[in-house]
């Protein structure tokens, strides 16, 4: 597991408040917290959203987000390091106050140089807008606006472009909650065919749609087995029958890319 050697600053982007970190392999990552928000029920799952994504990408051998992530600690030194920075007006009190809370195991993005945030209008690369879409509504993910595209542009290749941030998933923690408050049943046949890409606000919502199925066997076990990776400590594993469930009956689904919006209750 990687540790926090210094804080570099905060990010330019991300509601979340995530940190610009070297680690103690000598690279740099963005700094993603387990307690990323002001109510203490969502902790830990930001960052399963985030994991479970990038997981998802290797399982498909998509190029979007070739980043690499891993397993980083917060600890002690790791919140000396942070209130040093915040006094130096490095990061942000928030920032501070969400690392201060996610004691324990996080995760850590590569970091990627030489790249900006990409105008939606611009993104033409029809592979990569393909792919985005598949995974986004695999997992139910339609925090991808023109207003903040979650897309980098890289500076140094024409039409090369990363996605990133994928912890506004499962429609904003709404499924959580639902699973929390045992009302996930009203929800479950929706679930398994809505197109959450199908809506205005989502950028990549044209009906051109090239679907690729690639016929992966045992898909349940494949997401318990993405799950079983997870630290210990994560919260989310109190659910993970349940997203095992849902996740599952989404991937390789050509349903869920027709016309079917979600349930206006999980907006």
């Amino acid at each position: 597991m990687l540790e926090v050697k210094q804080i570099i600053e905060q990010t330019s982007y991300g509601a979340t408040k995530p940190l610009i970190i070297l680690a103690n392999d000598n690279k740099k990552y963005i700094l993603k917290f387990r307690n990323s928000s002001d109510y203490d029920n969502e902790k830990d799952l930001h960052i399963f959203n985030e994991y479970l994504a990038y997981k998802l990408i290797e399982l498909y051998n998509f190029k979007i987000s070739p980043q690499k992530l891993e397993f980083i600690l917060i600890d002690d030194y790791t919140v000396a390091l942070a209130e040093k920075a915040c006094t130096n007006k490095f990061i942000s009190y928030k920032s501070l106050t969400f690392l201060k809370k996610s004691l324990g195991t996080n995760i850590a993005i590569e970091f990627l140089e030489n790249t900006e945030k990409a105008n939606a209008d611009d993104i033409n690369v029809k592979s990569f807008r393909n792919q985005v879409k598949h995974i986004d509504n695999y997992i139910l993910n339609n925090d991808r606006i023109k207003e903040n595209t979650n897309v980098l542009k890289d500076l140094n290749a024409s039409e090369r472009y990363y996605a990133i941030d994928y912890g506004l998933a499962m429609l904003d923690n709404r499924i959580y909650e639902a699973i929390i408050d045992g009302k996930i049943d009203t929800y479950r046949m929706s679930l398994q065919n809505c197109n959450i890409t199908y809506c205005d606000r989502y950028i990549f919502n044209e009906k051109e749609f090239s679907f690729q199925k690639l016929g992966i066997q045992n898909l349940k076990d494949k997401i318990q087995e993405i799950i079983e990776t997870c630290p210990i400590e994560w919260e989310i594993l109190n659910y993970k029958e349940e997203v095992i469930e849902i996740i599952s009956s989404r991937l390789d689904s050509k349903v869920i890319f027709d016309e079917t919006k979600c349930p206006m209750e999980l907006y």
